[in-house]
């Protein structure tokens, strides 16, 4: 590695003067991105870290990425000081497999203003350094944005994704759903979302503020013959659930394919690694001839669930795969405390 950009000669008179004074390193990812001169912008970014941190800087610069490692360089600050400086920095936790928000450079650098007026209100810090650089990703290139500032931040940039087997029928709609109920309705403030192609299916990103982390839990449980059957359980099941005393707020939505095939999905947010830990699910065995004749029976399944002490949360009838010709009721409960299984 090389590395290359301003150097001060002042550690061994920091040293000398600042009992148990130590060097330490500032990084930042692929600073170099899209720059004609990193080292003087480094410089720059040096002064601001040393007015907002206090410490010496000693030097700063840019180091090239290793050899076989794409990408561009990293900058570099090196300061002394009696205990490493605490930096909070926007980019540090990335959602497994989400290469970025913004799908070119000039969008990333459109939206760099306003995420840094966000980080500053959401973290009550100010910044020394804000901007865009490409992640490594070689199917498909994307664009973070990464901010840094001294101290402790009140609250915290998370990122969450939702992968679905099939397109949304309406992917702005499926999006606006999920930040607002989901995220805003948990007291996050989304910053940014994006729309990916993944080897699952379609992944959808979401970058915000909270005081807590929070998965995105996906399930598409039940098919129906068409988007309009679909829709009218969806709307249903989106009006009734939050009064069903669920414990996690949830989106549901349509989702169809080119084939013609359509299922209902849901999307829930918490804190847990699986949605397995907030609510149970169930495909009831019984047969029914038609959705009606589902439909019908569901309000004594309930009855049935909660006089056995299965507390039940939701119900849904649909196909289990596109073509079947019977309708099966797919339930939602409480997680029970004790095995209790009933007949339904």
């Amino acid at each position: 590695m090389r590395v290359f950009g301003t150097g001060i000669a002042l550690a061994s008179l920091v040293l000398a003067n600042s009992a148990m004074a130590a060097t330490f390193t500032v990084t930042l990812k692929s600073f170099g991105f899209g720059r004609t001169d990193c080292a003087a912008d480094m410089a720059d970014v040096a002064k601001e870290f040393e007015r907002a941190s206090g410490a010496v800087v000693l030097g700063s610069g840019c180091q090239a990425p290793d050899v076989g490692m794409s990408g561009a360089a990293n900058g570099l600050i090196t300061y002394a000081a009696r205990e490493r400086v605490s930096v909070y920095s926007s980019d540090e936790f990335h959602a497994y497999g989400m290469d970025g928000f913004y799908a070119s450079a000039s969008d990333c650098a459109a939206g760099l203003a306003s995420e840094e007026e966000v980080f500053t209100a959401e973290t009550g810090l100010e910044s020394f350094v804000a901007y865009c650089y490409r992640s490594n990703s070689i199917s498909m290139p994307r664009f973070r944005i990464r901010i840094d500032a001294v101290g402790d931040p009140t609250r915290k940039k998370h990122e969450a994704t939702a992968t679905v087997p099939m397109a949304p029928v309406n992917i702005a709609g499926f999006q606006a759903g999920v930040a607002q109920q989901l995220l805003i309705g948990s007291g996050a403030r989304v910053v940014a979302m994006s729309v990916e192609n993944d080897i699952l299916g379609l992944k959808i990103g979401f970058a915000f503020y909270s005081d807590k982390a929070l998965r995105l839990h996906t399930s598409a449980p039940l098919s129906y013959p068409d988007v309009a059957s679909c829709r009218v359980v969806a709307d249903r099941l989106q009006a009734s659930w939050p009064a069903s005393g669920a414990p996690v707020p949830s989106w549901f939505d349509c989702l169809a394919s080119r084939s013609g095939d359509v299922e209902i999905v849901q999307i829930n947010s918490s804190t847990n690694i699986s949605s397995g830990e907030d609510f149970d699910t169930a495909l009831l065995p019984t047969a029914y001839a038609n959705q009606s004749a589902c439909t019908s029976d569901m309000a004594r399944v309930a009855d049935q669930m909660n006089r056995s002490g299965t507390a039940y949360l939701a119900g849904a009838c649909g196909l289990r795969a596109r073509g079947d010709a019977t309708w099966r009721m797919f339930v939602w409960s409480k997680r029970a405390t004790e095995s209790d299984e009933g007949s339904y």
